[in-house]
């Protein structure tokens, strides 16, 4: 474990890398096998200078990673302290809130009440709200299958709960959100039936949640607890630290650490989709099990409740593809399953490979693209040697969209300009093009009028761009602008039908 002080860092090294060396020979090497072949050697020090190079140049306050290998190769290792506290180191026993994450656990949950015919994944929600709807909530969600909330394509999203609403206009302190409120939420809400396209939708899993607890009539915390905790011996993993009768859950942590620990608390009903905590040791646990199933599911076509990507849907980056709370990543020709989005607050990470067996989880107090990029870059290069110093390029168009997501548009423009040159990442116009598309679905007019106006300043002779930022000025109510850039785009590629209506619709307006 290595606090973020630099003058302990270089007195710790030699030590340090001895240590880890010792420790993950026997880890990483084969059971038969002593010592440490080259690759394992190799992949040490790739691990420890790269974890050492996240940090510092990300500036990361807290960190705590677990690697598997192989069935019984796991390795540790943690930066940092709690809260800038010295005396509070964090470990792998370190305890974190794991954030959206947390729909992982919520996916298991339904998968095991859909074995039990508890549940159904193509029943209308309405069948199971029944008895808090209002009539006409009732025939809106008639046509709303259980699947779509699973797969954030129910038309449902934060903007529909007051929760999110009320936090997003700058009371971040707001800690209480009642099922009475939740219900009322439901009630308001009037589904577009045209827009059922992948949304991402928090406020959709704590439906999900909700809904659980009604069929099965126990708490969230039960079901978690019965189909989870319990079941793969997750000895420090729940929604609450406090009040449980679980006195190892926090065993290795003082008050001060359990105080650092919980000031991300939110309200409970909220907790199926992004409020639980856990640790590096029960993820690795889980991550374990799961690859486990998983090959037993594609081996000999057993499944049970761990198997979360039976049925998937596209979402809107690239090729990836979302099913019960987990998703399928592509990076680099490798497929990946897992889980990872963040927050300035905290963020986690869960990525696993079935062939090889290989796995990483990640809990940190500071979110950021760099998240997403470092973990896939470690997996890349733990199941493929060669990408350890030659990582693939990342696309620049959805790091953007991440800073946009935690830090807002203006940071988001600051990161573009000042990392657009560097040899990291890939500047695809077609690639922000679709993030300013997402924006643009997700009702964020103004944000994605800015990805668009940046398209423009870095691809000017492109029609294509002129086209789309016409279109969020459109979206916008700014007619003199979509006009100008409508013109603009059908002046360079003058078989541009839809620019041509586009334009023959405002001109008319006029």
């Amino acid at each position: 474990m290595r606090s973020l002080d630099k003058d302990k860092l270089i007195k710790m090294n030699t030590i340090q890398f001895g240590f880890l060396a010792i420790i993950l020979s026997l880890y990483l090497s084969s059971c038969q096998n002593k010592k440490t072949s080259p690759i394992d050697a190799h992949l040490i020090g790739w691990l420890n200078s790269t974890l050492d190079s996240i940090v510092s140049e990300n500036d990361i306050p807290t960190l705590s990673i677990a690697i598997k290998r192989g069935s019984d190769s796991t390795y540790f290792e943690s930066f940092g302290t709690l809260k800038g506290d010295s005396s509070f180191q964090v470990d792998e026993h370190s305890i974190y809130p794991i954030g959206l994450l947390s729909k992982v656990f919520t996916g298991i949950i339904i998968t095991n009440l859909v074995e039990e015919g508890i549940l159904n994944y193509d029943e209308p929600i309405s069948s199971y709200l029944s008895e808090v709807l209002a009539d006409s909530a009732m025939k809106s969600y008639h046509n709303i299958p259980l699947k779509t909330l699973l797969y954030h394509r129910s038309g449902i999203t934060d903007n529909d709960c007051s929760f999110y609403t009320i936090r997003d206009e700058g009371n971040t302190s707001l800690t209480e959100y009642t099922s009475s409120q939740l219900v009322n939420d439901l009630n308001q809400i009037r589904i577009d039936q045209d827009d059922k396209s992948f949304l991402y939708s928090n406020f959709g899993y704590i439906i999900l949640g909700y809904i659980c607890e009604q069929v099965s009539g126990k708490s969230y915390a039960t079901l978690l607890k019965e189909y989870v905790t319990d079941e793969y011996d997750l000895q420090n993993t729940t929604i609450r630290l406090y009040g449980e009768p679980k006195p190892s859950l926090v065993s290795s942590m003082t008050s001060g650490q359990k105080e650092a620990l919980t000031s991300t608390d939110k309200p409970e009903i909220t907790r199926p989709a992004d409020g639980i905590y856990s640790n590096s040791i029960d993820l690795m646990k889980l991550q374990g099990a799961q690859i486990k199933s998983y090959q037993n599911y594609f081996e000999r076509g057993i499944t049970n409740p761990l198997i979360l990507t039976e049925r998937t849907v596209g979402t809107r980056i690239n090729d990836w593809t979302y099913g019960n709370g987990l998703m399928q990543i592509v990076s680099d020709g490798h497929k990946y399953l897992g889980y990872y989005r963040n927050s300035k607050e905290y963020a986690s990470v869960y990525l696993f490979s079935v062939y090889p067996n290989v796995g990483i989880t990640i809990h940190t107090h500071k979110g950021g693209p760099w998240l997403g990029e470092s973990a896939l870059a470690l997996m890349d290069g733990i199941v493929d040697e060669k990408r350890m110093f030659n990582p693939v390029r990342r696309s620049l168009a959805w790091s953007l969209f991440s800073v946009i997501e935690t830090e807002g548009i203006e940071d988001g423009i600051e990161w573009f300009n000042k990392n657009k040159g560097s040899k990291k990442y890939m500047l695809i116009e077609s690639e922000i093009n679709t993030v300013g598309y997402r924006l643009l679905r997700e009702r964020n007019i103004k944000e994605s009028i800015e990805v668009f106006k940046l398209n423009v300043m870095e691809f000017p002779e492109s029609s294509n761009v002129y086209d789309s930022l016409g279109e969020a000025y459109m979206n916008d109510g700014n007619d003199e602008l979509a006009i100008y850039n409508y013109q603009k785009s059908l002046d360079m590629d003058p078989e541009n039908s839809r620019a041509e209506r586009y334009l023959k619709r405002l001109r008319s307006e006029e």
